[in-house]
């Protein structure tokens, strides 16, 4: 039977007094750095959920990556009758709660199964390329099927930049690999049944 090892069995590895005295520095500063890499994640998931009933506070926050339509997503789909009811009911705050809980649970959902940081990277930027490579099919279709539509502004060599554009994000989402393509495509899969069976 194995028993733990104990801080003064670690420490007396060591032999002279300075090393004795570092042993038991870097045990305690492991133990505070172990502490602190679990609070830091609760007390971060804590602060999210807090701040989340706040709707101010979360629409004065830095609109750097566009997250603004997220918060709102959810109880418009109530409101336009594209989702259930239930998800436009409003706090005291006048904060769609459940639509927030429920974007909650299905974020932390779906990043149970990613073990990294980086398999969260390499899904974010499939969705993103993703994204954008629907754009440069559109514009193939559109200038196919309204040859005549005045635009704007001049678009010259469109056929070769959007075909270009759709090879490089097809390459983009093929290069982050088999497991995070699986998971995006489940996603998108089950994402694109409820709107084929309406």
């Amino acid at each position: 039977m194995k028993q733990a090892v104990s801080r003064e069995r670690c420490v007396s590895v060591w032999t002279g007094d300075a090393e004795e005295e570092t042993a038991r520095w870097l045990l305690n500063v492991n133990s505070a750095i172990t502490w602190w890499k679990i609070l830091v994640p609760v007390l971060t998931i804590f602060g999210l959920m807090m701040a989340s009933t706040y709707w101010g506070l979360m629409s004065a926050a830095p609109d750097t990556y566009k997250l603004s339509g997220m918060y709102t997503a959810l109880p418009a789909a109530g409101e336009m009758k594209a989702g259930p009811r239930w998800l436009t009911r409003l706090n005291r705050n006048r904060v769609p709660w459940l639509a927030v809980l429920v974007m909650w649970v299905a974020g932390a959902l779906f990043l149970l199964p990613l073990p990294a940081w980086q398999q969260m990277v390499n899904y974010t930027t499939s969705v993103t390329v993703l994204t954008y490579g629907l754009g440069p099919i559109a514009l193939l279709v559109l200038r196919r099927n309204l040859p005549e539509l005045r635009l704007p502004f001049r678009m010259t060599g469109t056929s070769v930049i959007a075909s270009l554009a759709f090879i490089c994000s097809n390459l983009v989402i093929y290069w982050t690999g088999f497991k995070t393509n699986s998971c995006l495509f489940s996603m998108v899969a089950i994402g694109c049944t409820p709107c084929t069976t309406m």
